[in-house]
């Protein structure tokens, strides 16, 4: 349950079920229409995970998440020759959809070393309808498109003692259709390194790391959603506690 501000979010179901998100804030991009609230969110997943004798484990799934929301919006009548006119309330049907699938594969190099890809392919779209509008007046529905691509390479080295060590590279690339055709998309890569200590029985974890190492920027468009990465090269300081 949403309600009209963070301070209202209410959380009646666990935040995962069987690895699976299943409580978003909000799917549909608050930069591209505005703060919404009251939204109905749909959740399709399904995952496949084998372990081959040679230490190989495998994962394959696919997501597909739909948010959909009626509410209202102000707009402005305006006179060509005067520039005046009275203020309008319009009606708005927001639909959103994402599809996803991932792949990943890890190899288990001895008893302390490790080796990871993943890929994920996402395409997001946004369609915004308003059906007060006189079609004679323009377009009444508007629909966006985004398709990004995403390469995760990672090599882990973990000690008995609990010292772990890794480096990672990612690669991000979208594409922009539709609505959106005018604009460019965005290819780059980002690597991280990561150094940190895990206690026994795992009660507490230790992180520290440089992120973003080749100091990249980016311009992903928030169609498609995508975690916060960092601009700049980051220093990243983490403490875990598992009770």
């Amino acid at each position: 349950m949403g309600g009209f501000n963070l301070e209202q979010d209410v959380r009646l179901e666990p935040t995962q079920l069987a690895g699976f998100p299943q409580v978003y804030r909000n799917l549909i991009p608050p930069s591209l229409v505005g703060v919404v609230s009251g939204d109905r969110l749909q959740t399709g997943d399904v995952s496949l995970e084998y372990r081959f004798a040679s230490g190989t484990y495998f994962a394959a799934a696919a997501q597909l998440i739909h948010s959909t929301l009626d509410d209202d919006v102000g707009g402005f009548q305006r006179d060509l020759f005067t520039s005046q006119g009275p203020a309008l309330q319009f009606h708005r049907r927001l639909s959103f959809q994402e599809r996803s699938l991932d792949f990943s594969a890890h190899q288990l190099l001895g008893d302390w070393f490790s080796l990871g890809a993943r890929y994920r392919l996402s395409e997001a779209r946004l369609t915004q309808t308003y059906p007060d509008v006189d079609p004679s007046l323009g377009t009444t529905s508007i629909t966006s498109k985004g398709l990004l691509h995403t390469v995760k390479l990672e090599a882990l080295a973990q000690h008995p003692s609990g010292l772990f060590a890794g480096v990672q590279a990612v690669w991000w690339s979208q594409t922009l259709s539709k609505d959106l055709s005018g604009l460019a998309g965005d290819s780059f890569w980002q690597e991280n390194l990561l150094l940190g200590y895990r206690f026994p029985r795992r009660y507490a974890e230790i992180t520290l790391g440089i992120l973003n190492l080749g100091d990249a920027n980016y311009r992903l468009h928030p169609i498609n959603l995508y975690p916060d990465l960092p601009r700049s090269r980051t220093l990243f300081l983490s403490l875990q506690l598992n009770f």
